[in-house]
């Protein structure tokens, strides 16, 4: 229970008995300093503080309604900023929703292809293992270790091939056309792969490395598992270097068809950057001669205004907050100021009853009771302002 609520439930409690504590601020700032003296509620309780307790009254004046209009400017100096705050909002997002584009995601590789990459290390495995000496077909528990290093190193080597092969295609191919049909005018110069091969393509020639190097390395492992008298057979070796390549040659070719989807994602997303670029300048300049110079300058003015736009929004949702923390703290005090001056009003009227009865009878309309007739004056408004 926070202070607030504690003093409030105390002041409900133990207010029947002394003191009616109200919850907002005398009048909540719509009464009129001038009527303290002509509004009926009002102009009898004024008038005897006035003459008779003239502290009371210059602090019902410049203090609980001050106070009050106070917190009532707070409160409308909220609203305009609530309101201010609103606009810009709405603003900032027609903006980003102007730049928004909506592109399809990138392509991902499939698990099972990682699963395949991993299992098709076995060939660089038994190289690995013909290289350091190690019988595979008869592994003991002292060489697990030996065995676990062996295999990492395949793994690995196989995971870098297709890593590596992936990155080279992208580097090389990123900015080639789209591959199509000749009666495609945009795609009709696709180069062949001959061609590429001849003119000494990166990526092509990598991959034949890449294949005739595993191969090589490969293929005296796979040999040793043969038996002796097959292994001795040219056509036997001849299946095993074929055996080994077809591991390597499968490896490469996931690597370029995953580079490939790659490049085609991005030339997508391109082309579709583009045509938005293209439909943005167009529907903010009457010009049908658009090029990229306009299209970039078009672009980075309205990136600069939205993020002018973003930093105002900024400014403005902390001016919002601290407004917000000001009306309540307006609020408390002029609640607070209104109980204050309620109770000494409530104590001196029932500390001097005949000086108000004698006032009210002196009045133009006497009345047999005036200390009752000014207290509930007092009541009737405390009882509105509870009320409103």
């Amino acid at each position: 229970m926070s202070i607030r609520s504690f003093k409030q439930f105390i002041a409900t409690f133990f207010g029947g008995f002394f003191w009616d504590t109200p919850l907002i601020s005398w009048s909540d700032g719509t009464f009129e300093f001038q009527s303290l003296l002509e509004e009926c509620h009002t102009n009898r309780l004024a008038k005897i503080l006035e003459y008779y307790k003239p502290e009371l009254f210059q602090r019902w004046y410049w203090v609980v309604l001050a106070a009050a209009y106070k917190a009532k400017n707070a409160q409308q100096s909220l609203s305009t900023l609530e309101k201010e705050q609103e606009e810009l909002s709405s603003k900032v997002s027609f903006m980003e929703a102007v730049l928004d584009i909506e592109l399809p995601p990138p392509p991902q590789p499939e698990p099972w292809q990682i699963l395949l990459t991993i299992g098709l290390s076995i060939m660089l495995l038994l190289g690995i293992a013909e290289f350091f000496g190690l019988e595979v077909q008869s592994i003991t528990n002292n060489q697990f270790i030996q065995f676990f290093l062996v295999f990492s190193g395949a793994v690995c080597m196989n995971l870098g091939e297709y890593i590596g092969i992936l990155q080279i295609v992208k580097a090389v191919r990123r900015y080639d056309p789209k591959r199509s049909f000749s009666d495609d005018n945009r795609y009709a110069n696709s180069i062949p792969f001959w061609e590429r091969i001849k003119s000494g393509d990166a990526a092509i020639w990598l991959s034949f490395a890449i294949v005739l190097m595993e191969t090589a390395f490969a293929a005296p492992g796979l040999i040793g598992l043969l038996p002796p008298k097959l292994s001795v057979e040219p056509l036997f070796q001849l299946t095993v270097f074929a055996a080994a390549g077809l591991a390597a040659t499968i490896n490469i070719m996931i690597a370029w068809g995953n580079a490939l989807l790659e490049i085609q994602w991005e030339q997508e997303v391109q082309e579709i950057r583009q045509r938005h670029r293209q439909a943005f300048v167009s529907s903010e300049s009457d010009s049908n001669l658009i090029d990229e110079v306009v299209i970039e300058r078009e672009m980075n003015n309205y990136r600069r205004e939205l993020a002018e736009a973003k930093a105002r929004l900024e400014l403005k949702n902390r001016s919002l907050e601290k407004q917000k923390r000001e009306v309540d703290d307006s609020k408390e005090r002029a609640r607070r100021e209104f109980e204050r001056w309620e109770f000494s009003v409530r104590k001196w009227l029932k500390e001097n009853p005949e000086v108000v009865k004698n006032f009210v009878e002196s009045e133009s309309k006497p009345s047999n009771n005036g200390y009752h007739s000014v207290k509930n004056g007092l009541d009737i408004f405390s009882e509105e302002m509870k009320e409103s």
